[in-house]
C-alpha cells in the first residue's frame, strides 16, 4: 500500500488565497521582441510550402539552387537536408519531409470487447465496466 505524501507545514504557510479584485501579475508577461514575433510567423504551413516546392527538384537542380546568394537560412537548411537525404537514401529524412508536406500519418486502432469487462482500479478505488452489447438481443443472450 502506498503512503500519501503530506505537504510540509512551511509550504502550506506560503499559500495565500487571492482576494477579490487583487491582481497578482499587473504588467503581464515579458514583452516579446519583434524579431521573435516575425520568426513565429514562419509556421508549419510555410515550411510545408517550401518542402512541397523543393521536393520536385532534381538533385542537380537542388545543387544549382544552393548556389543562389539570395536564399534564406531556412531554405539553405532544407536544401541541405533534402540533398543529403536523397544521396544517402535515408528513410527517416524522407518520412520527416513527407510528414511536413502531408501531415503526420496516424494509425487507426479499433478496440472491441465482445462482452462487458469489469476492470478493477488500483487500491480498490472502484471499478469500470467496459464493452457493452451492441443490441438488445446480445444482452438477452448472456
Amino acid at each position: 500500500m502506498t503512503k500519501k505524501r503530506v505537504p510540509h507545514p512551511n509550504s502550506l504557510a506560503n499559500l495565500k488565497p487571492i482576494r477579490p479584485g487583487e491582481v497578482r501579475n499587473p504588467h503581464g508577461g515579458p514583452k516579446i521582441p519583434e524579431d521573435i514575433k516575425r520568426a513565429r510567423l514562419l509556421n508549419t504551413n510555410t515550411i510545408a510550402r517550401l518542402y512541397n516546392e523543393l521536393i520536385h527538384l532534381s538533385v542537380p537542380a537542388i545543387k544549382e539552387r544552393k548556389t543562389r546568394p539570395d536564399l534564406s537560412v531556412l531554405e539553405i537548411w532544407v536544401l541541405n537536408v533534402m540533398s543529403k537525404g536523397a544521396n544517402d537514401g535515408n528513410p527517416v529524412t524522407l518520412e520527416m519531409i513527407i510528414s511536413r508536406i502531408a501531415g503526420k500519418i496516424t494509425d487507426k486502432v479499433e478496440v472491441a470487447l465482445p462482452k462487458p469487462t469489469t476492470v478493477r482500479l488500483l487500491n480498490n478505488e472502484g471499478t469500470i465496466v467496459m464493452g457493452y452489447p451492441e443490441s438488445k438481443e446480445d444482452e438477452d443472450s448472456e
